[in-house]
């Protein structure tokens, strides 16, 4: 492809002869990108690089992608990215890539098209990948595959999955019903991609899928295109959880109805995301209302509904709750609840606060020196640490203005404790907590920067600059269109098709 500055971009398979150019494109990443890839600061050993030209041997399959003046010979160009999957047990693949800081933007997006069609080609059904959650150009580049999330153990990471013969994943191979060791499958509707009850599920052996539902003004959700969904049409039962002020959610719940009858549907409005009044759950959608949100209640009546046998009749549409289930003879949980006929409600937008923070967490232990605490900073290129105890457990946190003002004016010596000057009305929030609840925290408390904590570790710092950033990325995909026009034109109408 030639670029608009001049030379050449070819993005084609890894060959013996690239262990170097790899070791090269390694060594111009920064901390925070080598931290991005290996969850740490490690620096891969020349056997790794090796050992990424010859993925072909092991199953796997890689590309590369350099920018030169030719395509061979002497001047072949360096290598700026690379991309590659390796077997898993499951018959997916584990996908991992890197791309130049000076070919970021637009990079990405082709050498991941290229490793989803090779995969593909080789019956590869779907690639995964853990992803650090402030890694927001690898979440942006997959959602536009349109992923889904597999079990996640913290709020530092999340495993992601995505599909390589469609916008949509399917059930990784050991997932069939027909294999040995089956366990249900259930796919969960939420927005953000995560479920509060995933970790019972799968202490309880439930196979669990989350799909993020309809997002933005254009989803690719296949629901409600009119098409079935091969995560839904596979499933054993399906959970929509606290949806979001949007009539798309009453269409999803419905078009699950009619499009994959006999797949059990569970409503489930979580306490603290509902504005009030009764749960988005009406008869004539043929869903089951959770009315609990209890995790372990919540799991043993998905669990119950997923045991029934494909084509069995369902339960009759109604609210259940921690009062109303009660085992039957076939397994399968029963209502002592009249069915009452319930409207839907009005519901506001979920996003989780996490979903929104754009880097790792910058932390300093408290018996650490406030010279220290300088030095990281500028490390870092960061305004503020948040400090904490050996276990990891936040008590503090002190910015750029403290050490100026509560050390270098009162002449504290260079050795003071971090901790002597760091402010500890520390205000945290929990990574699942709604985004407006983040922005009414930072309006009441007029602070720029706000620990996201998880059973009592620090797992994500949101900040003013983040919430800035987004939306000016929104508005920068807002006016592109225009801009396109602008440059180019506007582009030829198409003519209506006419019947007869």
């Amino acid at each position: 492809m030639p670029l608009p500055g001049g030379g050449l971009l070819t993005v084609r398979p890894v060959t013996a002869a690239d262990a170097d150019g790899l070791a090269a494109l390694y060594d111009g990443l920064s901390r925070e990108d080598r931290y991005r890839r290996f969850f740490s600061s490690y620096y891969p050993p020349r056997t790794f690089f090796e050992r990424m030209t010859t993925v072909v041997e092991r199953g796997g399959y890689g590309v590369v992608a350099t920018v030169g003046t030719d395509t061979a010979g002497a001047d072949a160009g360096r290598i700026v990215g690379e991309a590659n999957y390796v077997p898993l047990d499951n018959g997916d693949g584990e996908l991992g890539m890197v791309v130049a800081a000076d070919q970021r933007g637009w990079l990405g997006p082709y050498m991941l098209d290229a490793l989803v069609d090779a995969a593909a080609a080789r019956g590869v059904p779907n690639l995964e990948a853990a992803v650090l959650v402030t890694n927001r150009s690898m979440l942006t580049l997959v959602r536009s595959r349109g992923y889904a999330t597999l079990g996640s153990s913290d709020w530092v990471s999340v495993r992601l999955i995505i599909g390589t013969a469609g916008h949509t994943p399917v059930w990784p191979p050991d997932r069939d019903p027909a294999g040995p060791g089956h366990r249900r499958r259930v796919l969960v509707e939420a927005p953000g991609g995560r479920w509060h009850a995933q970790a019972e599920a799968e202490a309880a052996g439930l196979q669990v899928i989350v799909c993020s539902g309809p997002r933005g003004r254009r989803s690719r959700c296949p629901v409600l295109a009119g098409q079935p969904c091969p995560l839904a049409a596979a499933a054993n039962a399906i959970v929509i959880s606290s949806a979001p002020d949007d009539e798309r959610w009453g269409a999803l719940v419905e078009g699950h109805a009619d499009l994959h009858p006999g797949v059990p549907v569970c409503v489930e409005p979580r306490a603290g995301h509902r504005a009030g009044g009764p749960p988005l759950a009406a008869p004539q959608w043929a869903a089951t209302t959770i009315d609990d949100d209890e995790p372990q209640m919540v799991v043993d009546i998905v669990d119950r509904l997923a045991s029934l046998p494909r084509g069995a009749p369902l339960p009759a549409s109604g609210r259940w709750g921690q009062r109303d289930v009660r085992p039957l003879s076939n397994g399968v949980a029963a209502s002592d609840a009249a069915i009452s006929r319930q409207t839907p409600t009005t519901w506001r937008y979920a996003m989780h606060a996490i979903e929104a923070v754009r880097k790792s967490p910058a932390t300093i232990d408290c018996d650490h020196t406030i010279t220290e605490a300088a030095d990281a900073m500028d490390r870092l290129a960061v305004g503020a640490l948040v400090v904490v105890e050996s276990d990891g457990r936040p008590v503090g946190i002190v910015t750029d203005r403290d050490l100026v003002i509560r050390a270098v004016a009162r002449r504290f010596s260079p050795d003071a404790r971090v901790d002597s000057v760091m402010s500890t009305d520390l205000i945290t929030l929990a990574p699942d907590a709604d985004l407006r609840d983040a922005l009414k925290v930072f309006e009441d408390h007029a602070i720029r920067r706000l620990p996201l904590v998880a059973s009592q570790q620090l797992v994500g710092m949101l900040t003013v600059d983040d919430l800035i950033v987004d939306l000016t990325a929104d508005l920068g995909r807002l006016t592109r269109p225009i801009a396109g026009q602008v440059l180019f034109g506007h582009p030829e109408p198409v003519a209506p098709a006419t019947a007869g």
